[in-house]
């Protein structure tokens, strides 16, 4: 076996396998001692400063109160869209979770001693439309166990839920999961011991003399505005409702499909709106709040034309219990009738225009009954497949062509074989009013899917500096066609913005879109764009750009400052596209191109990247410069075998002031045979101290030693050749 050797300590390759088989010990080098590595972290002024702290910190995963804890699950999801380890359940991120399907499941956490515990508290995957259904157990030599709780969970809230028993020493606990009132699925977000570390303001749980989730009582917050729907003060959603009622500082609309009424005056659930139309009409105030009910559906387009205040967001939630409400710019295909002459071939009797708009089109999406959701296949990224009256394209499953009316070749009718066939009929699910987008907006909460163009879009043009907008805890995917010109989940360029929890993929271009354009001839100089955060998402199966795409123009100069992208999971499926298909698109996980611009105080730190098709992080501009571009904290595993051509994990080029990258692991593992393959990528003239501040601290390893770890001004490196890159570079001293 090889090891890596940092700060005198070696570390063997396990400590960098953070996403393989299911249990997720992270294995002290000896004595039980914890391992620790040198490791940059911002000081106050910006500068890096080395200091020690745990591997588990590095990778990302948290010990949830300083212990090792070793996480270990009887099986999880791991499928080409799903994938749910036991270490999502003990990570402190409530975007990830556990889910495993069956009776009898279980997960377990064994402590590096023995512990007495009385309490855990548990979040669930979608625990405010359903009861979970638990059982604990304990052992102290980890083969018999001993039941000591059996019940269910509140099925109100996906807050944490606090389970007492009575106290007891063990070594090991086990969660038994017996599925859910709805179905044998069982998903948990987030598992805390609190008796192991001392109740604060900000545990997740009601302890102490809260009386609410971390506030009230001896905490200074109060319970309407902490974030969590508190089912114990009645709440029905985060932060309204109940006895926080109406938390909104102005008036609340009510909206529901199935309920609704537009001549109601859509003051109360009793008494809502029915269609999104008419909240299109109205005109809202700051601190207005428009809550769309839970497990209803709407096939309009949402626009916001108003905007609220610094302190007063104009907000679009949910209410209820259920699924997150449907805002789908799509329309369903039915009346299938088979065509005359042809073998399994299938035509909709629905009326419905082209999927596509301008020059854009879209594929269409077939849902399983496995509630999965499957593309349908396209022959290039520019146009429809068309039917041309000879149904030459459709020769197997999922082929689809338009006529004036969807065609499908399906092994049985489409009404049979699939939950639902979606055709894209609009451009998205919301947009802003153009010329000039508001401000102050909140979006929490909602579902959108199945757009020509995007999820969610600022308007267009770019011309103007605007500010406050939150999107946070949605579910976004299935934009556009695969490798499209424009198929974005999130088309945004407001200052003060926060993008926070959400679940984004399947999007035919990029998932999130923050580009400055530059070809509209009325868009002045010097604009400034600052102080966004994108935190706490997962972003997956791309087509272009998997994360975040962050760019602008070259015919004009802005600053973009005070970008922050932290604690993001971006990963790609290894068996998607295989090379040769027709859908072959490479993807990226996080790219930077100042154009003309300049980019000031980006920081991209506690990120993990994994399997990303072409570059993991990279970075680039033409006569714009990165000033004080910091890069530390972050783990990239793995790329995808299947797509040829050059890749790196990371590529940096352009003209930098003060890079700083630190405490990054890359690790590698693609077969020479397939393509050539690099951990770290600097072009370009990056070959002083001006331009590169501080290069240490990192974490390189190539699965195969004839991969090159680096390449760089003065060469390229094989792990062989590592005392040759330092001493000829003088970076990487303590890597």
């Amino acid at each position: 076996m090889s090891f890596f050797k940092k700060c005198g300590i070696y570390l063997a390759p396990l400590l960098v396998l953070p996403f393989v088989g299911s249990a997720d010990l992270l294995p002290p080098c000896s004595g039980g001692q914890t391992v620790e590595v040198c490791t940059p972290s911002p000081s106050q002024d910006g500068a890096i400063a080395g200091k020690l702290i745990p591997i588990y910190h590095l990778l990302n995963i948290s010990a949830n109160a300083g212990r090792e804890i070793h996480v270990t699950a009887s099986s999880y999801e791991n499928t080409e869209t799903n994938f749910h380890p036991p270490r999502h359940a003990y990570d402190s991120n409530f975007s990830t979770w556990w889910s495993a399907y069956g009776r009898d499941e279980w997960l377990q956490f064994d402590f590096p001693a023995t512990v007495s515990l009385d309490s855990v508290a548990l979040a669930f995957h979608r625990g405010n439309e359903r009861t979970a259904n638990i059982r604990f157990a304990i052992s102290n030599d980890g083969q018999h166990w001993t039941q000591i709780f059996s019940g269910t969970s509140s099925g109100s809230t996906t807050a944490m839920e606090l389970f007492t028993f009575a106290e007891t020493s063990l070594a090991s606990f086990r969660i038994v999961t017996m599925g859910n009132s709805a179905n044998d699925w069982n998903s948990i977000k987030e598992v805390l011991f609190p008796s192991l570390s001392e109740p604060t303001c900000s545990d997740g749980i009601r302890n102490q003399d809260e009386d609410g989730i971390d506030c009230g009582g001896g905490c200074e917050d109060i319970c309407c505005s902490n974030g969590y729907e508190d089912s114990q003060l009645g709440e029905t959603g985060i932060d309204c409702g109940g006895s926080c009622s109406p938390c909104y500082e102005g008036t609340t609309y009510y909206i529901s499909s199935s309920m609704g009424n537009d001549a109601n005056n859509g003051l109360t659930p009793d008494s809502c709106w029915q269609t999104i139309e008419k909240v299109n009409q109205t005109e809202l105030q700051g601190g207005d709040a428009v809550l769309f009910r839970r497990d209803d559906t709407w096939r309009e387009e949402l626009v916001i034309s108003s905007s609220g205040s610094v302190d007063s967001h104009i907000t679009y939630s949910a209410y209820g219990s259920g699924r997150k409400p449907k805002l789908l710019a799509s329309e369903q295909a039915n009346g299938w009738v088979a065509v005359a002459g042809q073998h399994n071939i299938y035509r909709s009797t629905s009326t419905l225009s082209p999927p596509q708009i301008g020059s854009h089109p879209a594929s269409i999406f077939f849902g399983e009954k496995d509630g999965s959701i499957t593309w349908g296949r396209t022959l290039n990224s520019s146009s429809l497949p068309s039917c041309a009256g000879n149904y030459a394209v459709l020769n197997d499953e999922y082929d689809w062509c338009w006529d004036n009316a969807v065609y499908v070749y399906s092994p049985e009718s489409p009404a049979v074989r699939y939950n639902f066939v979606e055709v894209p009929q609009r451009r998205g699910s919301i947009t802003m009013r153009s010329h000039q987008p508001q401000e102050h907006i909140t979006i929490d909460g909602l579902d959108l899917m199945f757009g020509v163009n995007y999820g969610y879009n600022d308007g267009w043009p770019m011309n103007y500096q605007v500010r406050g907008l939150t999107i946070r805890n949605c579910h976004i995917g299935y934009i556009g066609i695969r490798d499209a010109a424009s198929a974005m989940w999130l088309v945004v360029w407001h200052s003060d913005l926060l993008v926070q929890n959400n679940d984004i993929h399947d999007c035919g271009r990029r998932s999130i879109s923050y580009n400055i354009y530059t070809d509209n001839p009325s868009q002045p100089d010097g604009l400034l764009f600052e102080n966004v955060i994108f935190e706490n998402n997962t972003l997956h199966n791309g087509y272009h750009t998997t994360g975040f795409d962050i760019s602008h123009g070259d015919a004009r100069s802005s600053i973009l400052r005070n970008f922050v992208f932290r604690n993001n999971l971006i990963y790609d499926i290894n068996s998607d596209d295989p090379n040769g298909r027709i859908d072959d698109y490479t993807s990226m996980g996080l790219y930077l191109w100042t154009g003309a611009a300049r980019f000031e105080n980006f920081a991209v730190y506690n990120n993990v990247l994994k399997n990303i098709k072409q570059k993991g992080i990279a970075i680039g501009s033409t006569s714009g410069t990165h000033v004080n571009l910091q890069i530390y904290n972050n783990v990239l595993y793995g790329m995808n075998p299947n797509i040829s051509d050059y890749r790196a994990q990371v590529h940096i080029g352009g003209n930098h002031e003060g890079l700083r990258f630190n405490n990054n692991i890359m690790y590698g593992t693609i077969d020479p045979l397939n393509y050539v393959s690099r951990g770290l990528y600097l072009s370009g003239n990056l070959n002083d101290s001006l331009k590169v501040a501080s290069l240490d601290y990192n974490l390189y390893f190539q699965e195969y030693p004839s991969q090159q770890i680096l390449n760089n001004y003065s060469g390229s490196y094989r792990m062989s050749q590592w005392d040759e890159y330092t001493s000829t570079t003088g970076w990487d001293e303590n890597s």
